[in-house]
């Protein structure tokens, strides 16, 4: 560049003609960007790679005119390009022309040259910003915790990263955020560092994200407002990356109350189910009757089965809080289907979430949904002693949650 900041305002001659554009005229240096972006708009030029066959004609026309006197013509230059000419030997006549100054021809090699890098810099940057907008769509949809990839980490351990579930949605210059914790809903980080602002009652939330080699990172920090407890995490750091294997996605806790964790994040329909376990619903015959237990907190809980009939199980869930006040209940169901059973789970009477049996003996019975934010695996157990345990968690590791249960009347 001081090669060209030294010649700012010696004036080049550019004689081009191409597509029908005639830009025949004398430019300065500090200006022949401005040349090869009326080359770059002209309409018969389409393409990147057509605008960089063009800054090689540039180079072919002046060397040849500036050797034999006469001006060829576009179509003249473009067979040269096609047959005889390639960036080593362009490469090659550039560099010679850089060590010798003093001729026509290594100042209009040196022209060429620039030619060649602004419009390599052109497709560059198309090439760049369409890899990375087709890298940030990537990131749209809503995502479910797969695995967890943190080195060293004990199975008890295991979990995701985040929230087992989140989406994002990509817009120009910015992400919107759902599901990325602390309640917060449709949070817009912009691209640019910008920050984002999310007022709470006792904090705000502050949000600045980028795009970074092939990565889209945030950050977000929490400021403790007055009369709040000053304890708590201050920031948390995210990046999500795509992958073969999928979206991973990194997190660091600030102060480190969790270490660093890394995890693998799928779309629902590319995690793929687990074979089914064959069984017909009498299998199941141990799971029939009413069920209760008590928790630590003197919550009860009862789950009451109809005994297998009609190739189905029905069940109804109801949680009672010390108050004797209903806080959850759940209708359950097991179904035969080709040649497994389904378990089907409808917290609240909402909409149903299937799980497929897995594993199955005379007294333990194993449901599995990968697809499924959380719970991902249910089992029921039935103990020497006649008791019943529920538990829920992920497919792999983690601390699942346990219920038991005894006959109701015993």
């Amino acid at each position: 560049m001081a090669w060209l900041r030294s010649h700012r305002d010696r004036q080049i001659h550019l004689p081009i003609s191409v597509g029908g554009a005639s830009l025949t005229h004398g430019y300065k240096l500090s200006s022949l960007q401005d040349v090869v972006g009326q080359v770059w708009s002209s309409k018969p030029i389409r393409t990147w790679i057509y605008r960089l066959n063009v800054a090689l004609c540039i180079f072919t026309s002046n060397h040849l005119w500036t050797s034999s006197g006469q001006h060829p013509n576009s179509d003249f230059g473009l067979t040269i390009l096609r047959t005889d000419w390639n960036l080593d030997t362009f490469s090659t006549l550039v560099q010679s022309s850089l060590e010798t100054e003093s001729t026509m021809l290594s100042r209009t090699l040196k022209t060429a040259a620039i030619a060649l890098l602004v419009a390599v810099g052109f497709a560059s940057t198309e090439n760049s910003s369409s890899a990375q907008t087709d890298e940030l769509q990537a990131l749209n949809g809503e995502w479910i915790f797969f695995e967890d990839r943190t080195e060293g980490r004990a199975l008890e351990r295991l979990g995701p990263p985040m929230a087992s579930k989140f989406s994002m949605l990509v817009e120009k210059d910015a992400v919107v955020l759902n599901g990325h914790g602390s309640g917060h809903r449709d949070v817009r980080v912009a691209l640019d560092g910008s920050s984002t602002e999310i007022k709470a009652p006792t904090s705000v939330a502050r949000y600045r994200g980028e795009w970074k080699d092939g990565s889209f990172e945030y950050t977000v920090s929490f400021e403790r407002l007055a009369n709040s407890p000053p304890d708590g995490i201050k920031q948390i750091k995210r990046k999500f990356r795509m992958t073969p294997d999928g979206l991973l996605v990194s997190v660091v806790v600030d102060p480190p109350i969790v270490g660093d964790s890394i995890g693998l994040y799928r779309h629902a329909e590319d995690i793929p189910m687990p074979e089914q376990a064959k069984a017909a619903i009498g299998d199941l015959t141990w799971l029939a009757g009413d069920w209760v237990g008590t928790r630590d907190t003197g919550a009860t809980n009862e789950e009451r089965w109809s005994p297998p009939l009609g190739g189905a199980m029905l069940a109804v869930s109801r949680s009672v809080n010390t108050s004797g006040k209903m806080f959850a209940f759940e209708y359950l169901r097991v179904v035969e289907r080709e040649g497994g059973l389904v378990y089907i789970a409808q917290p609240g009477g909402k909409t149903a979430t299937e799980f497929v049996l897995t594993e199955l003996t005379k007294s333990r019975a194993v449901f599995d949904n990968p697809r499924h934010d959380y719970p991902k695996r249910i089992t029921y157990e039935l103990s020497p002693e006649g008791d019943l345990s529920a538990t829920i968690g992920q497919a792999k590791g983690g601390t699942p949650r346990r219920f038991d249960f005894k006959r109701e009347g015993k």
